[in-house]
């Protein structure tokens, strides 16, 4: 079994439902594959609610990137190539989603082991 990944970067996501396959479409052919390519970022991955479990269901979509660490992590998300990503991100569909970006590292199992 792989091992996850210390970090992670997560974005959730609603879009307007007239433009929800437009945007799957887009999101699956180009935009992870792009997030996926800066340094650091070991994997990517996106996931679609469960909407008949109980729990927070106020975004339909979460895309999950894994980074090798918190440099990697911090890296990635202040360089020039995240920021246009973001951008382009906004002018293809800023008008049609709402979405919220997190970063998390890991606490638990701590760093070298131990538990």
């Amino acid at each position: 079994m792989e091992s996850p990944a210390s970090h992670l970067f997560m974005v959730r996501a609603n879009v307007a439902p007239e433009h929800e396959a437009a945007f799957n479409r887009w999101y699956d052919d180009e935009h992870v594959h792009d997030v996926a390519r800066l340094p650091g970022c070991l994997r990517a991955a996106r996931y679609r609610v469960l909407e008949d479990l109980p729990g927070d269901t106020s975004y339909r979509y979460l895309a999950l990137y894994e980074f090798e660490s918190e440099a990697a992590l911090r890296a990635a998300v202040e360089s020039p190539d995240f920021q246009d990503l973001i951008r382009r991100f906004n002018e293809a569909w800023g008008a049609h989603t709402e979405r919220t970006r997190s970063y998390y590292g890991q606490v638990y199992p701590p760093a070298g082991g131990g538990g």
